[in-house]
Formats: C-alpha cells, sequence, structure tokens
C-alpha cells in the first residue's frame, strides 16, 4: 500500500507543472504538521536555490502560513540559508491530501515536490522522495 503514493506524487508533480499560484498557501490539519514539514520545505528550497543563500519569504495572509514560516526560519539556518526581504523570491503551497499532505517549493524557475502520508498515530511522515524540476 505504500508504493500507491510514491506512484501518485510524480503524477501530481506533472500535473502542476503548468500553472502555480503566484502566492504561497499553507494547510495543515494538525499544528504538528509543522515539524515534519518545515524541515522537508527547507531541504526542497536548499535543492532549488545555490548554496548560502539569501530567501525572501512570501508573506502570509493566514495564521497557518504564518506559523509555518516561523518554523521554517529556523530550518533554513540547518541548510546555511538565511531569510532576509530582498532575497531570492519562493513560493511555497503545503496542502492535504485527503489525511496525507504534499508540499511543493518554486524559485527562480525551478521546483521541488514532496508527498507526506498520516500512519495510524496520526503523525505525518515522507510519503516518497523530493522531486526537482530545474
Amino acid at each position: 500500500m505504500r508504493s500507491l503514493p510514491v506512484l501518485v506524487a510524480p503524477l501530481l508533480l506533472a500535473a502542476c507543472a503548468g500553472s502555480w499560484p503566484a502566492q504561497s498557501y499553507v494547510s495543515m490539519p494538525a499544528d504538528s504538521d509543522a515539524v515534519v514539514l518545515a524541515p522537508a520545505l527547507s531541504d526542497c528550497i536548499a535543492e532549488i536555490v545555490p548554496p548560502r543563500s539569501a530567501i525572501a519569504l512570501p508573506a502570509q495572509t493566514q495564521d497557518e502560513g504564518a506559523a509555518m514560516n516561523a518554523v521554517l526560519t529556523d530550518d533554513l539556518r540547518r541548510n546555511s540559508l538565511t531569510e532576509r526581504p530582498d532575497g531570492i523570491v519562493l513560493t511555497y503551497v503545503v496542502a492535504p491530501i485527503g489525511r496525507d499532505a504534499f508540499i511543493r517549493v518554486t524559485a527562480s524557475q525551478r521546483s521541488c515536490a514532496q508527498y507526506f502520508y498520516r500512519a495510524s498515530d496520526n503523525a505525518l511522515h515522507v510519503g516518497g522522495p523530493q522531486m526537482v524540476l530545474r
């Protein structure tokens, strides 16, 4: 059953490869999801921007997005990235897929996505590899 997300995730990424929202969007069913998703977002960002870059995190209009930005800032430092208003502009989407979740980060014509599944203990777990489009 776990192979299903690995098969579905590339299809989701392919469907998203065309147009994508110009703004960031975050929808997390549980506050604890940020602990799993923020490091994954940071790792995706590190895959699509040059090393030691300054990143301009998108302004968030919803509370979940602001909370994600706060957690994400610490994870960026782990990847030798900094958050600055004049940095590389990026957008990211954290979206539920049923009980599971999907992330996508876009910066400078590059993108990275990853799928997560929710286990029986209600915690999110990585459900597939990072998929990077350059």
